[in-house]
């Protein structure tokens, strides 16, 4: 909870917890047996800190968070499926405007 609360105090610190998880998204190796757990857990991260660290109760920040999470895991899961030839950029395009809006439309 102190970690939260010092977080929330600097903004710099902010960017630079967000840079370094953007950064830990590709350096991640793609065999790893918990590589998508990983990446679960650093998409949550990432929509926690960039736009739900402020809310007032935490739980209801969390709460948020998980939904972007899951509804940007979906959206993925949902576009590989339908259309497995689907290229990369495009799949990231499709992902980031999902991520987006949900962040934006979500608390």
């Amino acid at each position: 909870m102190k970690l939260i609360e010092r977080i929330k105090e600097h903004k710099g610190f902010q960017n630079i917890l967000l840079l370094g998880l953007f950064a830990l998204i590709f350096i991640l190796p793609e065999e790893n047996i918990f590589g998508d757990i990983a990446i679960l857990l650093i998409i949550f991260l990432i929509a926690y800190i960039s736009s739900y660290i402020n809310v007032v109760p935490v739980w209801k920040g969390l709460f948020f968070s998980v939904l972007v999470t899951l509804i940007i895991v979906i959206v993925f899961y949902g576009t590989i499926t339908l259309f497995p030839n689907i290229s990369i950029l495009l799949l990231m395009c499709i992902v980031a405007l999902a991520g987006f809006l949900s962040t934006y439309l979500i608390g």
